[in-house]
């Protein structure tokens, strides 16, 4: 049994509806009943899909054809998301387990599980231990494992987070946007954002948003071509139509933005590498209010004065070409 001691604060909006402006949908192009009425976390194992009941904690295994392999039960649990660690697999239960005290204050306490597959019994548990005063039962949400540690998106309020969890029981807050399910791209994480049926892609403490869906998703999964969604307001599985290797290769365009000093007091410097064209750049404030546009020429080491704005959280927006990633800065 491994415990983490978190306290998860509240986070802060982006003004994600000015921001919602994507150039690809991605459109569905098989789609299957789910097997449960209350469909929530989807999970692909190489071979199968994955579909947890969000209620009663039954997972079924399907094949991408819909059909109906095996399911197995979790009991006294509500499983919203689900990941595989190589062939284990790992649910997330969003029942509030028990409470802890903590220098007199009570703190909920939330389990992760790795289930035995074929019967669904608990092989070991992570406790999470989260803040009395922004997390309640059934604010978790998503889970997601890459390299070594475990994701998990939560409802922080305006702006949902991520937790970062290692094996070893050590957290880390992670700053990010409305994610709900989460799934493994070449090697980074993908995601769902919640409400705005948008495909992103993260790094924890920005995110480039990259297509649009047509459906009420809450979990996703990738097979290596194909995005898999589970769609809670049809009660379906639904296949998304091929993204291409190209797709996945614009990750690299975070790697060639870098923006500094943070915190800042006067400058914000913005540096580019390689061949990259910045279209526009807008600052949004902690309650997702337009600051201000910013010009910029075609230098890739730019000085913005942000000297005129109050001592805060701030959201920089930088569209490129294909996408737009957005990073937080404070001012000092």
């Amino acid at each position: 049994m491994k415990k983490i001691f978190l306290t998860i604060g509240m986070a802060v909006s982006i003004g994600l509806n000015a921001l919602l402006a994507q150039k690809d949908t991605l459109n569905v192009i098989f789609e299957f009943d789910s097997p449960t009425s209350n469909p929530w976390g989807l999970a692909f194992d190489g071979t199968s899909l994955w579909i947890s009941d969000h209620e009663n904690g039954q997972i079924f295994k399907a094949t991408p054809t819909g059909q109906i392999l095996d399911s197995i039960e979790i009991k006294n649990t509500k499983i919203t998301g689900i990941a595989f660690v190589n062939d284990t697999l790992w649910t997330l239960n969003t029942e509030i387990a028990e409470d802890t005290i903590i220098n007199t204050s009570t703190y909920p306490i939330f389990n992760l599980y790795q289930v035995d597959k074929s019967n669904g019994n608990k092989i070991d548990s992570i406790k999470i231990i989260g803040s009395a005063t922004t997390l309640n039962s059934g604010d978790f949400w998503g889970l997601e494992y890459l390299k070594g540690k475990f994701y998990i998106s939560y409802n922080g309020g305006w702006g949902p987070c991520l937790i970062e969890v290692d094996k070893a029981g050590v957290a880390n807050e992670l700053c990010c946007t409305h994610l709900v399910g989460m799934t493994v791209v070449s090697d980074s994480i993908w995601a769902i954002r919640q409400g705005g049926d948008m495909i992103t892609t993260t790094n924890g403490t920005n995110e480039n948003w990259k297509y649009r869906i047509n459906c009420n998703a809450t979990d996703i999964a990738f097979d290596g071509t194909h995005f898999w969604i589970v769609d809670t307001i049809d009660h379906k599985i639904k296949k998304l139509e091929a993204i291409s290797t190209t797709s996945i290769e614009d990750l690299s365009v975070n790697d060639q933005l870098k923006i500094y000093p943070n915190p800042t007091t006067q400058y914000l410097t913005i540096h580019t590498e390689g061949d990259l064209d910045i279209h526009s750049v807008m600052i949004f404030d902690m309650n997702g209010r337009f600051v201000d546009p910013i010009f910029l020429g075609k230098d890739v080491r730019q000085d913005i004065d942000i000297s005129h704005l109050t001592k805060g959280v701030y959201f920089i927006t930088i569209s490129f070409t294909n996408e737009r990633i957005t990073k937080i800065f404070i001012k000092e």
